[in-house]
C-alpha cells in the first residue's frame, strides 16, 4: 500500500528538525523507506545521514511511533 503524502510530510518533519536529517529531500527519502516498511536504505550520504546520532534519533522517532527503522547502509556495505 502507498503511503499517504501527508504521513510522510509528517514524518519528514521530524526526521529534519528533531532528528537533524541535514536535508530535507533526504528526510522525506528516509520517511518513505520506513512507511513502506523496507529492511535496508542504502545511501553515499554520510555528512546528513550515516552519522551515528542522526540514525540513533530517527530510530528513537521510529519507536515512539510503532515504526520499523531499516537499516542504514553505505552501497558498499550491502551483501544481498
Amino acid at each position: 500500500m502507498e503511503p499517504k503524502p501527508e504521513k510522510i510530510e509528517e514524518l519528514a518533519d521530524l526526521y529534519f528538525k528533531v532528528a537533524g536529517v541535514g536535508k530535507y529531500e533526504n528526510a522525506i527519502h528516509i520517511a518513505v523507506s520506513v512507511l513502506l516498511e523496507v529492511d535496508c536504505f542504502l545511501t553515499l550520504d554520510e555528512e546528513h545521514i550515516l552519522k551515528e546520532s542522526v540514525k540513533r534519533k530517527v530510530q528513537i522517532l521510529n519507536a515512539e511511533r510503532g515504526l520499523k527503522t531499516p537499516i542504514f547502509l553505505k552501497s558498499e556495505e550491502f551483501k544481498p
